[in-house]
């Protein structure tokens, strides 16, 4: 059994956009940091991509990713973190984050989806490259 049978997880940070409002974004899961140049032209390792309405507030984002109809693949759930990028499908606008799936070695802590909260994974989002303007 996977530590996230839901095969959930929830990300969150800096969005691409600055100002609040609805876009239309492209979200991938890697499990390794994408360069810039990577990211624009959408030639990185990609374990699970879904388009969203993003709702973004004071610049930021939350947003669950896989379960339902487009779950997580389940090798995700095994990851100590993967890296989401979050891509407007409109322009090269993107973000970048490292999101833990489990506590690393010596932070203590349950992994996700050990506790009783149960439905997505609460994962800590810890911003890595954000926002990037393209070129």
């Amino acid at each position: 059994m996977s530590p996230n049978p839901d095969h959930t997880i929830e990300a969150s940070g800096p969005a691409p956009f600055k100002q609040d409002g609805v876009y239309e974004v492209q979200i991938f899961v890697t499990d390794r940091r994408p360069d810039k140049e990577s990211v624009i032209k959408r030639r990185f390792d990609i374990l699970w991509t879904d388009k969203f309405h993003l709702v973004v507030r004071d610049g930021a984002f939350a947003q669950v990713l896989g379960g339902g109809a487009n779950p997580l693949p389940e090798s995700v759930s095994w990851m100590q973190s993967v890296w989401v990028v979050v891509a407007d499908q409109f322009s090269p606008l993107y973000s970048l984050l490292e999101v833990r799936l489990r506590p690393r070695r010596g932070e203590g802590g349950e992994p996700p989806g050990a506790g009783s909260a149960g439905a997505a994974a609460a994962a800590a989002a810890a911003p890595a490259a954000a926002a990037g303007a393209g070129p």
